[in-house]
């Protein structure tokens, strides 16, 4: 290792909050032929010149793998088929010469030789048998292994140049029931593990708040090693939802909407994220088109990420994507987002009070309402259950929480604070139904602030008039409608084309088949059975499951100075594919504009559906940045299934070529700005003043465009 100057070391870490130019490929090679083969056919010269065409500033390849370190250690095993050589090295003097800085990938739950000298450290089932689908050697965090990969962390980074740590492998492991698990649990807590939420719901409670304690230590622990030796040193890790360290630097490898995760983890890290992109078709090794690589990386950039290409795509065609985010660069680094709608997704909820996790309907629930506000233009963040908990809530002027069961009374009591203020709040479905461990309770924690009360569940069907009579018997045959019908209230929510005229005309009216002739929508979604207050105004209601009876879809009332919008079933869970009825969506939105009360929003934008608007203030320069990105390729919007590994990698099936542009976009922000302009291009805008917006018109853009408003 040479000696680093200060200035050298400040730009070592420059790397990690530029949002260009970052590339990862994985270097899995284990212990067998035909890696000692690969090994022979590469070299950090190699690697390092085709991460040098596509653009590269920083190149993440593995320092060690899954079995073995790539490199010269004290600790780990180095790779048998290495012979003489030094890899990470390698990569180290090669990066150097095409001005790259090299950032190690760390699996840090796997090791080949702790595997086979330490049993007691494998990460075990239930059953006592071992983890890791039978070739990985996983071990568990809990054991001594803690303390040997701190080891290796600490002579990994004393001896080498490297522009900090990438870690894979971070989770938490609540299936995990080797001996240290255990009796670290039963010493906490002096409680035998739970086998199941089922089984023990009040152990398992305890159960995933051991674990997660865990992992944050664990996480800790190993930010801590590398910091140790070089002060500074960046390490990012994966984004786990209830577990975080104050110490690493956020990243997302999830398989879920781009969009909706990269502001929930933004949001609940404080920190810009690493969006990790595939560039090819994982399942069939096919590098993806120029368009659909620029769709993910502006996707990317428009939600105040920063990108990051595996070096599997053309090289020509990445350093051109490359390029397009350097000229973006300026006017995204530094930058935060603007409140207005907070959109909250529940992580808690999740693991405590979802029946059917295999359907993964809270994440379907946030891509809906997510879906829902993109398209309507609302401006909006992604917020999770420790924002709630720990932020100031009054910096947002509405917040929606579609579906989360687990509300703390800690969060209840700000809820309440915060729309007795003046706030907005939009609430549906579970939400504060369930206590701390995921128990069902008897009624809403947050009924007086709803103004509605839990009665239980309504049928899945509606009994309607028989219209037809059985052959031979004579007798009507029983005639159900599916779902719900409802009736439309005279309210502003309600009160909207879109709205009123989606019920279908009924052509040949005697033939109604047995529909009332006085419903004006039908709605196929779980309904919970609630009774309104007498201040609470009835907006959609069933009134055909039960003669004489009024159960309301969604009310809406007044709380002290502020507005509360209450929903009975999961509008944004159907949006998000399974019933896709453009009256779901504008439902949704507005009664997040009547929650927001007088309260005008940061941006207005007047264009298709499929273009997304995202807006971020750089406070250092005074200025106001609004993303529009034009985005209709599946990519662009949440998937309609659930998804696996293939799918995630499979770019959802679909590889964009082309796109159609957007001719025209109406821009109205909200106060009065001397310069207004377009980038790239630094095309300057004409502006006028009106009813408090400064109003332009942006022309012509293709894939994405920022308008840069600039104060005095």
């Amino acid at each position: 290792m040479t000696s680093l100057s200060q200035t050298d070391v400040e730009s070592l870490y420059s790397w990690l909050w530029q949002p260009y130019g970052r590339f990862f490929n994985n270097l899995t090679f284990p212990d067998s032929p035909e890696a000692y083969l690969e090994l022979s056919e590469i070299t950090g010269g190699s690697l390092m010149a085709t991460a040098a065409a596509a653009g590269a500033k920083v190149a993440i390849f593995d320092g060690r793998n899954q079995w073995f370190a790539l490199h010269n250690s004290n600790v780990c095993r180095r790779h048998p088929g290495l012979g003489a050589r030094d890899l990470v090295q390698e990569m180290i003097d090669a990066g150097r010469k095409h001005g790259i800085i090299y950032v190690p990938y760390i699996p840090i739950d796997c090791d080949q030789t702790a595997w086979h000298e330490h049993p007691e450290w494998r990460r075990v089932d239930i059953n006592g048998e071992p983890m890791g689908s039978g070739i990985l050697p996983v071990l568990c965090h809990n054991s001594p292994f803690r303390q040997f990969f701190a080891d290796y962390l600490k002579d990994f980074a004393a001896n080498y140049d490297i522009g900090g740590f990438w870690f894979d492998g971070v989770g938490m492991a609540e299936s995990c029931y080797c001996q240290s698990c255990r009796n670290g649990f039963q010493t906490r807590y002096s409680w035998e593990a739970p086998a199941s939420a089922a089984a023990d719901p009040e152990g398992w409670k305890l159960w995933l708040e051991y674990k997660k304690e865990e992992i944050e230590q664990t996480i800790t622990t190993y930010c801590a090693a590398g910091k140790s030796v070089k002060p500074g040193l960046p390490v990012c890790t994966p984004w786990v939802g209830v577990a975080k360290s104050s110490d690493q630097l956020w990243f997302e490898t999830g398989y879920s909407w781009s969009t909706a995760f990269l502001q929930l983890i933004r949001s609940e890290s404080g920190k810009p994220v690493e969006f990790y992109t595939p560039s090819n078709q994982h399942a069939h090794r096919i590098a993806l088109s120029l368009q659909e690589l620029r769709d993910r990386a502006m996707a990317s950039i428009a939600n105040g990420a920063i990108n990051d290409f595996t070096l599997t795509g053309r090289p020509a065609d990445l350093r051109t994507v490359t390029s397009e985010l350097e000229e973006r660069a300026a006017y995204v680094s530094g930058s935060e987002p603007e409140p207005y709608a907070a959109l909250v997704y529940s992580q808690k909820s999740r693991d405590l009070c979802e029946p059917d996790t295999w359907k993964d309907g809270p994440t379907f629930t946030l891509y809906g309402a997510l879906k829902s506000l993109l398209e309507e233009k609302i401006p909006q963040t992604c917020i999770a259950d420790c924002n709630l908990e720990h932020d100031d809530l009054s910096k947002h002027k509405v917040i929606f929480i579609p579906d989360a069961g687990v509300i703390s009374a800690h969060v209840a009591e700000k809820l309440k604070t915060f729309v007795a203020a003046g706030g907005g709040l939009v609430a549906g479905f579970r939400t504060s139904l369930h206590n701390d461990n995921g128990t069902q309770r008897s009624d809403f924690l947050l009924a007086d602030l709803f103004g509605v009360h839990y009665r239980g569940v309504m049928e899945s069907s509606t009994a309607i008039t028989p219209w037809v009579t059985e052959t031979g018997s004579g007798q009507p045959r029983a005639n159900t409608a599916a779902g719900s019908l409802l009736k439309l209230g005279n309210h502003s929510i309600a009160n909207d084309p879109l709205i009123r005229d989606s019920w279908m005309v009924e052509v040949v009216p005697e033939y109604r088949r047995g529909y009332p002739a006085d419903c004006n929508l039908g709605y196929p979604g779980k309904i919970l059975k609630v009774e309104a207050d007498s201040d609470s105004e009835l907006i959609l209601w069933d009134e055909f499951q039960e003669s004489g009876k009024k159960w309301p879809l969604m009310t809406a009332r007044s709380y002290g100075k502020g507005r509360v919008v209450y929903c009975a079933g999961d509008l944004a869970f159907q949006y998000a594919g399974h019933w896709t009825g453009p009256y779901v969506r504008r439902l949704i939105c507005n009664a997040v504009r009547w929650c927001a009360g007088d309260n005008p929003p940061p941006f207005k934008v007047e264009s298709l559906l499929q273009v997304q608007a995202t807006l971020f203030r750089q406070a250092v320069n005074n200025r106001l940045v609004l993303h529009l990105l034009n985005a209709p390729s599946p990519y662009g919007y949440p998937p309609f299934t659930s998804q696996t590994w293939e799918g995630y990698f499979t770019s959802f099936s679909r590889i964009r070529e082309d796109i159609a542009p957007v001719i025209e976009t109406g821009v109205k922000l909200y106060g009065r700005f001397r310069r207004v302009y377009t980038v790239p291009g630094n095309h300057i805008l004409k502006a006028a003043f009106k009813d408090g917006y400064t109003e332009v018109v942006v022309p012509r853009f293709d894939t994405h465009i920022m308008v840069v408003a600039e104060k005095e």
